[in-house]
């Protein structure tokens, strides 16, 4: 879904770049995979913007396609087309890093307490953490872009008019903030403790980005920013050291007002392709689906020798990660290629012919 010589919504992907970032700091410290010091204390709210992101971009890419003859099987098959190779790859590696990770009494229990993840399903068997996906822990939000989402949009993005999704939008955000008043944060989806609150989350955040594609960024007459002003927004808003009510209040802002007004001042930017937006297209997802096993692996590898935990780790491990993501995409990007191509998933789709989606930010 890259097509370097064509332009596309380049810092919508600048954006999922840098919340990417944020995502891998936030999982160094913290979250059971220790290699350093410090988290944004909001990083948790990268997987709303990526809903958010999400929804205008499928809008964009698939919304008139939807309404003119696409058939919601051959939708449903390209989005688990574009997911599923490198979600394979960080299961794999979450079966090697089960064997690092301190927390898991039974590297057995936990691999076949994990067999339905291998359809992007949560796992139903009791795990030492009690999450869904305990191989590869980020990937809850996937299996609500995909399940969730992704299943409804396919059924009727193709009759979902402005007025529609407003009202949608409007209800989805009365059961996240009914959500917040429960659990007092919207830290919540990836265990099954708080598994509801990841229908709240993805619904409101992708809704919203589908209602801004539906609306139009042009017609919202948004004035041109500098690229630099929202990348430094975002860091700012996930790494505000807020605390108490003011933090929940805080978080509940962020995700309601704060990340779709984000996003329709970069989509009113027009198309772009600035370096910096190349390598977040290219890199944003396969780091995503690899950095937290790798990380597991990383910090059982270090407390073995006895090393403390540093900055200097967490660094390094960010300038390792990119490239190799980068890499890594460039071969995700030729597998799903040929599986276009292949006659089982043409049967798959119930579509003869598929073809290359629009040029938007890589979804």
């Amino acid at each position: 879904m890259n097509d370097k010589k064509t332009s596309r919504y380049g810092l919508l992907d600048g954006i999922r770049g840098v919340a990417a970032l944020i995502v891998v700091i936030y999982h160094t410290h913290g979250a059971g995979a220790d290699i350093g010091i410090w988290s944004p204390r909001f990083g948790f709210l990268a997987v709303d913007l990526f809903f958010v992101l999400s929804g205008f971009v499928l809008s964009e890419s698939y919304g008139s396609k939807l309404a003119t003859g696409m058939s919601s099987r051959k939708f449903i098959a390209l989005r688990l087309l574009r997911l599923i190779p490198l979600f394979y790859l960080g299961l794999a590696l979450g079966c090697i890093g089960v064997y690092f990770d301190p927390s898991i009494a039974s590297v057995k229990a936990e691999l076949v307490g994990s067999l339905s993840n291998l359809l992007m399903l949560p796992s139903f068997v009791t795990n030492a953490n009690d999450v869904l996906f305990p191989l590869n822990l980020p990937f809850w939000s996937l299996f609500f872009e995909f399940w969730v989402a992704s299943i409804f949009f396919g059924i009727f993005g193709g009759r979902l008019t402005t007025q529609v999704v407003a009202i949608l939008t409007a209800l989805a955000a009365a059961f996240l903030i009914s959500l917040q008043r429960s659990y007092h944060e919207l830290n919540v989806g990836p265990s099954w403790w708080r598994f509801t609150g990841g229908f709240a989350r993805v619904m409101y955040s992708f809704l919203a980005g589908v209602l801004i594609s539906k609306i139009g960024p042009a017609r919202l007459n948004l004035p041109r920013v500098p690229a630099w002003t929202i990348y430094v927004t975002v860091i700012v808003l996930m790494c505000a050291p807020l605390e108490g009510q003011v933090s929940h209040l805080f978080e509940l802002g962020c995700v309601l007002i704060g990340f779709p007004i984000l996003l329709a001042l970069a989509a009113a930017q027009g198309e772009r392709n600035g370096r910096f937006d190349w390598v977040a297209a290219e890199a944003s997802y396969p780091i995503y689906a690899i950095h937290y096993p790798l990380l597991i692996i990383s910090a059982g590898t270090l407390n073995v020798f006895g090393v403390q935990p540093s900055w200097l780790y967490t660094a390094v491990f960010l300038i390792v990660i990119t490239p190799v993501a980068i890499f890594l995409n460039m071969g995700d990007e030729r597998l799903r290629s040929r599986l276009r191509k292949n006659a089982m998933f043409r049967i798959i789709s119930g579509d003869a012919s598929i073809r290359q989606a629009s040029p938007l930010p890589t979804e």
